[in-house]
């Protein structure tokens, strides 16, 4: 009973992982903007971030749908979040340096955590689509 539930229910482990992973980002940007200096960085720190954000959100609404390919695109956005822990400056000198690294790390595992997720409850719903021979025109996701 609980595969064929999965048939038509959304993927909301995932979907509510990534939302998690947006506000931990949004907070990290909102913080890391206010103690920047002006300069070429900030700019650049801006693009980047609006453009995360956008393949965030994206990612959310289609592992939402249990789609595959931005699983594992949910999981690269996490791995770049620990990159970009790593390239941060004076991580954990002083209390904001040391909260804003916090809000790294808890976006990276989010959006791992759901993109893993998302990846095993994508792949066990299409086996078990296959396997009972399931016509997608049927179903509602």
């Amino acid at each position: 009973m609980e595969h064929e539930k999965k048939v038509y229910q959304k993927n909301n482990t995932g979907y509510y992982l990534l939302l998690t992973f947006i506000a931990f980002n949004t907070v990290y940007t909102i913080f890391r903007l206010r103690d920047m200096t002006v300069d070429y960085n900030i700019g650049l720190f801006i693009i980047v971030t609006i453009v995360l954000s956008l393949i965030s959100f994206l990612a959310t609404i289609k592992i939402r749908s249990y789609s595959l390919l931005w699983s594992y695109l949910s999981g690269c956005i996490g791995i770049f979040q620990i990159v970009r822990f790593f390239l941060m400056d004076n991580k954990f000198q002083g209390n904001l340096n040391i909260f804003l690294s916090v809000m790294l790390v808890i976006s990276a595992v989010c959006a791992v955590a759901g993109g893993i997720i998302s990846m095993i409850k994508t792949k066990q719903r299409t086996s078990f689509i296959q396997h009972n021979h399931i016509n997608k025109e049927y179903m509602h996701s």
